[in-house]
């Protein structure tokens, strides 16, 4: 937004900042990093506040999520300002991959994520069959780009699946637009004997957490415990014995007469 034109008086700007020092308890050793911007309400009182104090400034000339968490891990970054939206894009870029690494059997990604083991063993697959922007067909998701990459599958598998996604609903459901497949890459827990359970308990809360994402957003979440995993295997090419399908989980558009 642009600059309101309001006019501040030295007094004005005195005491925002003084609130700021007693209300934050703004010491010398903050360091405060500008994700408000300076014409902003309270974006002038807090600038002057570190300021007095003898803080840290450390300027970001473009809020974006990666980039605040990056500068707050290279400056220490003490205090900062910013809308809810701010929030949601830092939470946002939190969530993706920060690189990958290279196991001694298999290669993990680094990201944070609530797991029963130390290294997380779910992979997500998605088959689009009406999602709005994303053309038809069987997608992986990929956590370094947080990006969906194209997996080659033949449409006749792609419509078995759905056919066995709408069974597993018990015929609840009348079609399917977005059928998300889970399956554990067991090589990254082989060393773990008890490595397709904590599998089973990462996915369990990954559906947890869908469950509510898609309540929130009024869309018709289900998981479905019914799949054959056996005809995802030879439709997919991925092999049982080392990355098995262990849920799925269908979401779609609601109906009219849904109440979340």
């Amino acid at each position: 937004a642009r600059p309101k034109g309001v006019q501040l008086t030295h007094r004005n700007l005195w005491l925002n900042a003084a609130t700021f020092v007693w209300q934050l308890g703004v010491i010398d050793r903050d360091v405060y990093l500008h994700t408000l911007p300076m014409f902003h309400c309270n974006g002038w009182g807090i600038v002057y506040a570190v300021t007095g104090m003898g803080g840290r400034h450390v300027v970001l000339r473009k809020v974006d999520g990666a980039e605040i968490l990056r500068r707050v891990d290279a400056h220490g970054v003490t205090l900062l300002c910013g809308a809810p939206a701010v929030a949601n894009m830092v939470l946002d870029a939190a969530a993706r991959s920060r690189g990958l690494v290279e196991g001694y059997f298999y290669q993990s990604s680094r990201r944070p994520y609530a797991s029963g083991g130390a290294v997380y063993p779910i992979e997500i697959y998605l088959l689009a069959a009406r999602v709005d922007g994303l053309t038809s067909g069987f997608y992986h998701y990929a956590p370094e780009a947080h990006a969906l990459e194209a997996v080659v599958m033949h449409p006749a598998d792609q419509a078995a699946l759905c056919r066995n996604a709408l069974l597993s609903t018990g015929e609840q459901a009348s079609e399917v637009q977005a059928l998300l497949l889970f399956t554990a890459r067991l090589e990254r827990m082989r060393w773990k004997h008890l490595s397709l359970t904590l599998a089973l308990q990462d996915c369990g809360g990954l559906l947890a957490t869908l469950y509510l994402a898609a309540t929130a957003l009024a869309l018709a979440p289900c998981a479905l415990g019914g799949i054959d995993a056996r005809a995802f295997a030879q439709a997919s090419g991925l092999a049982q014995s080392e990355e098995p399908l262990v849920s799925a989980f269908l979401v779609g558009s609601a109906p009219a007469e849904f109440t979340p």
